[in-house]
């Protein structure tokens, strides 16, 4: 509290300096300078404050500074006022007071856990500014840190000492205790599970000589009640509860054995099911999609999957605002009444399209995908197909569809959302073989070329004894129809040479040929080559 004081009456200080000759005329900066400031240095305090020499002064500019020197963390106190005024304007200066800085973080304590196992927990470092909140944090999980390990009893305390320099020494004092391993769960009350399927539901396990990790957590048990609780009801036990859990340790405190309290309750049967609020077009389609049938064992899980068919159904035929709950009336003899009450609103329409994140790709290239258009029936079927079918562009990573209110009524805009991704690669390379020789090859592929959703691939491989050049390209919207048209043009230039093989070569090779005799060498050129004669 008194920090906040000083603060408030030192920028009431400068308020007041400022407030007469804003009344008539604006204050101008003049100069501006900074005190008691050791680590952070002045060019970062005077950009963070904001403030500029020949600019106009403000009692809101001020606060602002001040609030973003805070932010920055570094100081526990902020103090600005005016030393008075000369022709170039108004003198200020900033006063602060930093915070201690953290000269060393040091654990003790810790004999059955390494530091590494706690580093995850350090919040604080060498060097950050020292803030208590953070040092409790850190306290904090540490001690979680133990608890996930099996240590339930557990201390961490906080030390400080002050050390030269304006810096604070940490230590986290640690008393481990006894770790606690699980050795036994038992169960009482249960009939309609075996032991085994409870404890399958529970993320308390016990001790095996494969575990490592079969520790006592009373946090993690707490929830396995809750655990158990919800396999229950999720098979019709909609009464059953765990009245709690007893915890019995040996006489070395090092193992436990724990003992969990069921009531299980009747299990209910459906007496009867019934939709009210729905329209005559919708009842049929809506009891066809139940999944509880009288005469059955009662299971919430059931119900609970009917009403999302039942939210699916409507969206596909544009009740996106239909509203559908479940009501159980529990009757005598262990039966229950199940109905499904609807209020089904209104079809809603689209209304406008927008496409955002797209920075390269052009906008029609991704509308042109669409499935919907405004002023179409909302469906959720048609609008995840446009999605999946601007996934299968290849030019986006993970597109989504947002939903934003529109002007008109029982209408919804749609905003696809995507975020552009590499579609172009380049390759260079050197290879050889025996019968080429030494070739290089530089290949450059673009598949959203200009950002036109254009496939174009260029191929030029070269060397001393061939060269060829492909070059491939396809526009999958020819003339705004999905038609793909592409072509592939190839110039292919070899040089290598086949003469000078032997009479043994061609006797073996062209003897079976009915123009064996034919062939005939090239008189034209310096090299030899196989043509048939006129």
């Amino acid at each position: 509290m008194q920090r906040k004081l000083v603060q408030m009456a030192a920028t009431l200080g400068i308020l007041l300096v400022l407030a007469a000759p804003l009344s008539a005329a604006a204050q101008t900066l003049g100069s501006f300078r900074v005190e008691g400031n050791e680590n952070v240095s002045a060019d970062r305090i005077l950009i963070t404050f904001g403030l500029r020499l020949g600019e106009e002064l403000a009692i809101e500019d001020v606060r602002e500074g001040i609030r973003r020197l805070y932010d920055l963390g570094q100081f526990s106190d902020v103090r600005v006022y005016a030393e008075g005024e000369d022709e170039s304007g108004l003198n200020v200066v900033v006063a602060v007071e930093e915070r201690p800085r953290v000269s060393a973080v040091e654990i003790e304590g810790n004999d059955r856990l390494d530091d590494s196992d706690l580093e995850p927990a350090l919040k604080l470092e060498r060097d950050d500014p020292f803030i208590a909140a953070a040092l409790e944090d850190m306290r904090v999980a540490v001690l979680e840190i133990y608890r996930d390990k099996g240590f339930p009893q557990a201390t961490v305390e906080t030390r400080t000492e002050e050390v030269a320099g304006n810096a604070v020494r940490v230590t986290l004092s640690i008393v481990e205790n006894t770790r606690v391993t699980v050795r036994k769960i038992r169960f009482e009350g249960n009939e309609a599970f075996e032991a085994a399927d409870l404890k399958k539901s529970m993320e308390t396990k016990e001790d095996r000589w494969w575990r490592t990790d079969a520790f006592f957590d009373a946090d993690v048990v707490e929830e396995d009640l809750r655990r158990i609780t919800e396999l229950y009801r999720k098979d019709g036990y909609i009464d059953a509860r765990t009245v709690g859990y007893s915890a019995e340790y040996d006489d070395e405190g090092e193992n436990v054995t724990l003992t969990v309290t069921i009531e299980e309750g009747s299990l209910y049967e459906v007496s009867g099911i019934e939709w009210v609020g729905a329209s005559d077009f919708a009842v049929d389609a809506l009891y066809d999609l139940t999944l509880v049938e009288p005469g059955e064992t009662y299971k919430p899980s059931d119900t609970e999957q009917t009403i999302r068919d039942a939210y699916n159904w409507y969206r596909e035929r544009g009740y996106i605002y239909a509203s559908v709950r479940r009501l159980e009336d529990l009757e005598e003899d262990g039966a229950v009444r199940v109905t499904f009450s609807v209020d089904e609103g209104e079809p809603a329409r689209i209304g406008q399209i927008h496409i955002v994140g797209n920075e390269r790709t052009k906008e029609k290239v991704i509308r042109r995908e669409l499935t919907v258009e405004p002023g179409d029936l909302y469906r959720t079927s048609e609008i995840m197909a446009s999605l999946h079918r601007i996934g299968n562009l290849g030019f986006f990573t993970d597109p989504w569809v947002d939903f934003a209110e529109s002007g008109e009524p029982q209408q919804v805009d749609l905003v696809f959302s995507v975020k552009e991704r590499q579609t172009g690669r380049a390759g260079v390379g050197v290879s050889h073989t025996s019968e080429r020789g030494i070739t290089g090859f530089l290949e450059i592929t673009e598949g959203n070329l200009f950002g036109n959703g254009q496939y174009l691939d260029l191929k030029w491989e070269f060397g001393k004894r061939s060269t060829e050049v492909v070059l491939g390209f396809t526009e999958p919207w020819f003339m705004g129809r999905r038609l793909s048209v592409g072509f592939d043009l190839y110039d292919t230039d070899d040089k290598r040479t086949y003469g000078g093989l032997s009479e043994d070569f061609y006797d073996s090779a062209f003897k079976e040929s009915p123009d064996y005799d034919s062939v005939v060498n090239c008189v034209d050129c310096d090299r030899d080559y196989i043509v048939e004669r006129e």
